[in-house]
């Protein structure tokens, strides 16, 4: 268990092997992170992200993408463009946003 109290961004201290701290040091060195919380957040997101992959059935996974891969070499594929899709997203969060409703 972690000792902790984020409430007030209290410190946790962690142990690593020192391959994982010349790991850590080479990262940053190389300017792939700013700081040592960086590389445990990107760790933590990552970890996350391979629960929630390992929740899916792998298969299904692959077919999936193969279905869009097909899709998009038939020209189903529909262009974006990034400026447009947060703006588009910002419009709907102010939308949202508790602030308009007391206008």
């Amino acid at each position: 268990m972690l000792n902790g109290d984020e409430r007030k961004g209290q410190p946790v201290h962690v142990e690593l092997t020192s391959e994982q701290v010349k790991l850590v040091n080479d990262w940053i060195e190389d300017g792939a992170y700013g700081s040592v919380q960086e590389v445990i957040a990107h760790a933590l997101t990552r970890l996350v992200e391979d629960e929630i992959v390992a929740g899916h059935d792998q298969d299904e996974l692959r077919a999936s993408l193969r279905r869009s891969r097909e899709q998009f070499d038939r020209g189903e594929g529909k262009p974006w463009d990034v400026d447009d899709f947060i703006a588009r997203g910002e419009k709907r969060l102010a939308e949202r946003s508790p602030t308009k409703a007391r206008a």
